[in-house]
């Protein structure tokens, strides 16, 4: 099958040029069938084209996302999920936004300091780097002989087109992301074998790397940790949910340097889907990602069944952020009912409340009830009172 990148012309840079070739072959069906990986190539060509920059950090270029009701947000999740947009999107909302909840990029980092956990000691990286520095290289050269910055080197095998630039670039990404997987692979794991257990629920947790909730330090360690606090380590854990999930229970290993992980993340996200905070349509969101599907089937699959309507970016938003950052806010609740078991005293058995209307005795905590003006708790749960509940 032909290719869709080999019918981009790359000599046209302004944008509606390209927008002007991307319509004419939409029209005559060439963009049907196409796998998205294909269509990913068609939008990196229009969001290249000369007259966008979409890393200015501008306002005369966001992604605007309308909600049903008219509301509108703005976001670059979109862009952040694919390697093409990351760094230009990250560095635009860095710029624009003041807020300290930022989700922060993973990195791969060149430094040897002799330590086995360096990303050099991998075997292979360095070759890696190697073939990433050549092709990099190959790539900024093409780009400044074509943006006028430097003069074409006769004695250079490599004749600067804009073909050869755009697939250059292609490549270049493509080993770059060949980093991650390479270190995914060699070293998957957030935290090591061990078997420091803590109690409540029985959930153990290996302790060689480390495992805390927040400031709370569950597993002491001088290397790396996992905080289930925080959202964006819950977001990587869900993100490789499928493929993890499926070799544990594959090996059946309980002793398996991520069972027990996986097992408490299991526990957060059943917390999660039976509180209040979650609504139906953000639990589908959350059980098709898991299993891979992409933004488009979700978006198809709540408009038929929910009969509402969500942009393909506000899907990446409410996956990255809402939803993280919610499971992430039930390890700390988990924590609090962990230190103040309701064990019959009387200054854990003040701080435990009975829901008149479905009998749980919960946690007096906001994710599970409401607060009056005054300051005290509500009767009902959130649950009972998102379903019509008086109290």
């Amino acid at each position: 099958m032909t290719k869709i990148a080999e019918k981009l012309d790359f000599n046209l840079q302004l944008y509606s040029d390209r927008s002007a070739l991307v319509n004419f072959l939409w029209e005559t069906g060439e963009l049907d069938y196409a796998p998205p990986g294909e269509l990913d190539k068609v939008a990196n060509y229009l969001l290249y084209a000369e007259d966008v920059d979409a890393a200015s950090g501008s306002d005369s270029i966001d992604v605007e996302l309308r909600e049903p009701g008219g509301k509108r947000k703005v976001s670059y999740e979109a862009l952040i999920e694919s390697a093409l947009g990351e760094r230009e999107a990250t560095a635009a909302e860095q710029r624009k936004r003041s807020s300290a909840y930022r989700i922060p990029r993973p990195t791969i980092s060149r430094v040897d300091t002799g330590s086995p956990y360096d990303d050099c000691a991998i075997p292979g990286m360095r070759d890696l780097w190697a073939a990433i520095d050549i092709i990099s290289e190959r790539y900024t050269y093409a780009k400044n002989v074509l943006d006028g910055k430097c003069d074409m080197d006769p004695e250079r095998e490599l004749v600067p087109t804009y073909q050869r630039k755009y697939f250059l670039r292609e490549w270049m990404i493509d080993l770059r992301r060949e980093q991650f997987l390479l270190r995914d692979a060699y070293r998957p794991c957030v935290c090591n074998n061990g078997g420091a257990a803590f109690g409540y629920g029985a959930y153990a947790i290996p302790d060689v790397i480390g495992v805390r909730i927040g400031s709370h330090v569950l597993a002491p360690s001088t290397g790396h940790e996992v905080d289930f606090a925080n959202p964006q380590h819950i977001h990587a854990l869900l993100k490789f949910y499928a493929g993890m999930h499926y070799g544990l229970c594959d090996s059946n290993d309980p002793h398996s340097d991520w069972w027990e992980v996986y097992d408490f993340l299991d526990e957060l996200v059943r917390r999660y889907a039976a509180s209040a905070a979650a609504s139906p349509e953000h639990k589908v969101i959350l059980a098709r990602k898991v299993l891979g599907f992409s933004n488009e089937e979700i978006v198809r699959e709540l408009e038929n069944y929910y009969n509402r309507s969500y942009s393909i970016n506000y899907i990446s938003t409410i996956w990255k952020r809402s939803i993280a950052k919610a499971i992430s806010k039930q390890a700390e609740l988990w924590y609090e009912e962990y230190t103040h078991q309701p064990d019959g005293s009387l200054c854990n058995m003040m701080r435990w409340k009975v829901c008149p209307q479905c009998g749980r005795q919960l946690y007096a905590h906001e994710l599970n009830f409401g607060q009056r003006i005054d300051g005290t708790w509500r009767d009902l749960c959130k649950v009972c009172a998102k379903k019509g509940g008086k109290g």
